[in-house]
């Protein structure tokens, strides 16, 4: 009795988990649907990534969104709401916030980032975004926007191939500040960072393009292992994640894995 007692209770269970992507899927079919999760996908478009790199980023995320597993995490978790920013030493939202009450709406974002790497021109130019690399002002833009979402997540995740331009006390403050403001926010910080300078002294950065670096930079930079460990340490929360790509080769790998671990969280 005690055994079919246990089968008709795991029976039950699994009709439940069956069920539960349904469920979760009918909580975001109105306009007017509480969002369980708010995502800002935050991509730098700073003069640190070339054309070819811009193109391998922008197509690495497509694919990740593509991903089976990315999808059903997306749709069946309750209500997504995707927006993107595009930043460099400003922030731009690039795309409004759009929920995903369907396919359909996960098929226009990735028709967005198929867009993106299709575009002759480069993002920071379209967008009249400049070539610095400033990560405060992906994360100053992002969390004034999601600190007054009612969301019960709050979530940014942000991909960069390089360190802020401006590594110095008063400029590290500024990203701590954001940095706490963040977590006193309950908004999860995360990042999907490209290591640029792979095999090359962290002291003495090579410059591979023609913009002007701070000499705060190269002597600063030594403080920090790589790129994922500048995020680490300055840019990310306590509850968030880093994952760090080789190159821009490797970065679809590295955005799907981010997706899947930051994309579905039940509600309590």
């Amino acid at each position: 009795m005690r055994d079919f007692f246990k089968i008709k209770v795991m029976m039950s269970a699994m009709v439940v988990v069956s069920f539960f992507p349904a469920l979760c899927l009918a909580y975001c079919v109105s306009d007017d649907s509480q969002v369980h999760n708010a995502l800002h996908l935050s991509i730098d478009v700073s003069g640190s990534i070339d054309p070819p790199e811009m193109v391998l980023q922008m197509e690495g995320i497509e694919k990740s969104l593509r991903d089976t597993e990315v999808q059903d995490k997306m749709l069946a978790c309750g209500c997504t709401e995707i927006t993107v920013v595009f930043w460099a030493s400003t922030a731009k939202i690039a795309m409004e916030p759009l929920k995903l009450k369907s396919q359909e709406d996960l098929e226009q974002v990735i028709a967005f980032f198929q867009n993106e790497s299709r575009r002759s021109e480069l993002q920071r130019y379209h967008y009249g975004l400049s070539e610095m690399t400033e990560v405060d002002s992906a994360l100053e833009l992002s969390t004034s926007v999601l600190s007054k979402s009612s969301a019960y997540r709050r979530l940014i995740l942000i991909s960069g191939d390089g360190m802020d331009a401006r590594i110095d006390p008063v400029s590290l403050d500024e990203l701590r500040d954001l940095k706490d403001f963040a977590e006193s926010n309950q908004i999860q910080v995360n990042a999907a960072s490209i290591l640029a300078y792979t095999g090359v002294d962290m002291a003495a950065p090579v410059v591979t393009n023609p913009m002007v670096r701070f000499a705060s930079e190269v002597e600063s930079e030594s403080r920090y292992d790589s790129v994922g460990d500048f995020y680490l340490k300055e840019v990310v929360t306590r509850d968030g994640l880093v994952r760090e790509a080789k190159t821009f080769a490797d970065f679809q790998a590295t955005m799907t894995e981010s997706l899947k671990e930051i994309a579905c969280k039940p509600m309590m």
